[in-house]
């Protein structure tokens, strides 16, 4: 319309999520006490505001505001919660809500994977006291399920729910093993998928692949993405889109040792490694 102003007043819950993790680690890497005061006023407010407990279930975090929510349907978002932040909340805040959250992040991807794929949505029912498909947006997933696996590939190796985690994801490494592309958009009902995969999905897939060992699907992974960004035929003045590149930078720079997540969530940077002149991303 021309005019500037906010387009949507509900927040995203991960993106407070983040911010929180964001300040409370700022403050504890630079001994910034500032800093994690307001990484700790973030959070409670995520808890306060996010959290609501689920009849049958416990407490979960709600992709928005229990204001604007509501059952007997509860919509979720697996994405929006990687564990290595709810286990550095555990740190930060004993007393909330972030252990259950994260048993529960868990159990409903277990549930909701029935062929190791993780839908962008889903929903948790009242009445049936269960994981069901999301209302809107059904079983598909795409662009917000290839967070869960990059999240999962870079969960420190110790983490208890780390076994637990990639065998309900077993659908991409079963894919990749075959030699055979992923898709852009798969059922996790069904299996059925449809589309090529953009680049940056592989970039996603990096630490996932590698946190499973398997060298040769992460090999031509690494080849396809190569393929994409230093192509001759890709003129610079057509970048990959933002969402692809972000991906590609969370993955590449994890499997490079850039930074590392600790058992309890702590990020865990590579000061010494230098960036080199020339970026994948």
């Amino acid at each position: 319309g021309g005019s500037w102003g906010v387009l949507d007043t509900t927040p995203a819950s991960d993106a407070d999520l983040w911010i929180a993790y964001a300040l409370v680690e700022a403050g504890r890497l630079w001994s910034e006490p500032g800093y994690q005061a307001l990484g700790r006023s973030v959070l409670a407010n995520a808890a306060r505001e996010e959290v609501v407990a689920l009849p049958g279930l416990g407490r979960m975090l709600l992709p928005w505001p229990r204001s604007v929510a509501g059952g007997p349907l509860w919509r979720l978002n697996a994405s929006y919660l990687p564990l290595q932040l709810l286990r550095r909340f555990q740190q930060e805040d004993a007393q909330g809500p972030w252990r259950e959250i994260a048993d529960n992040t868990v159990r409903m991807l277990e549930a909701v994977a029935p062929r190791g794929f993780a839908p962008d949505w889903c929903a948790w029912s009242e009445k049936e006291q269960a994981f069901v498909a999301d209302p809107e947006k059904s079983t598909a997933g795409s662009y917000d399920a290839i967070r869960i696996y990059l999240w999962a590939g870079m969960l420190h190796a110790q983490d208890p729910a780390r076994p637990r985690l990639l065998a309900a994801l077993h659908g991409p490494r079963g894919v990749l093993a075959q030699n055979r592309p992923l898709a852009e958009y798969v059922d996790a009902d069904t299996g059925a998928a449809r589309g090529n995969a953009p680049v940056g999905f592989a970039g996603a897939l990096l630490p996932y692949l590698k946190a499973q060992g398997l060298e040769g699907p992460l090999r031509t992974q690494i080849a396809r993405i190569r393929e994409r960004v230093e192509s001759p035929a890709q003129p610079a003045s057509v970048p990959l889109p933002y969402y692809e590149r972000i991906l590609l930078l969370f993955g590449q720079s994890w499997l490079d040792g850039r930074y590392a997540f600790g058992r309890d969530g702590g990020l865990q940077p590579n000061w010494r490694l230098l960036c080199p002149s020339t970026h994948l991303v």
